[in-house]
């Protein structure tokens, strides 16, 4: 599972992308949401990958959240960030984040 929150938005943690029952394995493929068992939900993405896009000559800071479940979470791609980490409660094997700033 996938979480992308941009910190530096005046929304606090704003979502920029959600996406789970992605295949375990030790790379993560490009175009992960095109697989048939990867889900994406709802964020400022709306269902697809929506990375950092600052306004114009400012600087945000991004946290790419990663999680490794124990399950497949039998979800509707309508959910928000809040009902997804709420399932995935008790089901976390190890979880990683990578923080960065980002400028257009």
């Amino acid at each position: 599972m996938i979480i992308l929150e941009d910190l530096s938005h005046p929304i606090k943690n704003f979502t920029h992308w959600l996406t789970w029952n992605i295949k375990p394995d030790s790379i993560i493929p490009e175009n992960v949401g095109s697989m048939n068992t990867v889900r994406q939900g709802i964020a400022y993405g709306f269902h697809k990958y929506a990375g950092a896009k600052p306004p114009k000559f400012q600087k945000h800071n991004y946290r790419y959240s990663i999680y490794s479940l124990d399950t497949i979470l039998e979800l509707s791609s309508n959910i928000m960030k809040k009902k997804l980490l709420k399932s995935m409660n008790g089901h976390i094997l190890q979880k990683g984040i990578i923080t960065g700033y980002f400028k257009r």
